[in-house]
């Protein structure tokens, strides 16, 4: 009565649910490593963006010099980001806190990321001059391979 009806026998179903199982246990840690990667890429941009936000800025009105020092909004600068918002620090996403300010002889763009892994610094002494980018690690293993991969910025440990 049974012999024509066709199934799958238990034994190809826990054989097919083993193969998927390795297949994501392979694939799930390269996709959060290329998710982290385009986080990192998003902010070195925003890095980007606010740099020459800045650079603008100091073009039109001249080196600051406010003992006090101006953040982003006191510079009344609108500079879209991608990813987030206004909040409690100058711009904030899901993943990075950015602060920008320019006070005496420098102005800075300082992006730290969430996990506290590793952070991303720009650094201007004067309105003609280049900006440095560092990467800066707290000695984890995630900060030092995030920063060894960055174009464009130098990488350094740093203790806590």
């Amino acid at each position: 009565m049974y012999k024509n009806k066709r199934a799958f026998t238990l034994i190809e179903l826990l054989v097919v649910v083993l193969i998927i199982g390795i297949l994501s246990a392979i694939a799930l840690p390269q996709y959060t490593k290329a998710v982290e990667k385009a986080r990192l890429t998003e902010a070195v941009s925003n890095s980007r963006s606010l740099r020459n936000a800045i650079d603008f800025y100091l073009l039109e009105n001249g080196w600051v010099s406010s003992a006090g020092g101006l953040h982003l909004s006191d510079m009344g600068l609108t500079t879209e980001l991608s990813g987030g918002g206004p909040g409690e620090y100058d711009y904030e996403t899901k993943d990075f806190i950015y602060n920008v300010f320019c006070e005496n002889d420098r102005c800075e763009v300082e992006i730290e990321h969430r996990g506290w892994d590793y952070g991303l610094v720009s650094r201007k002494y004067s309105v003609s001059g280049e900006w440095t980018n560092i990467c800066v690690t707290q000695l984890t293993e995630k900060g030092r391979k995030m920063c060894k991969n960055i174009e464009g910025f130098t990488y350094q440990d740093q203790e806590n």
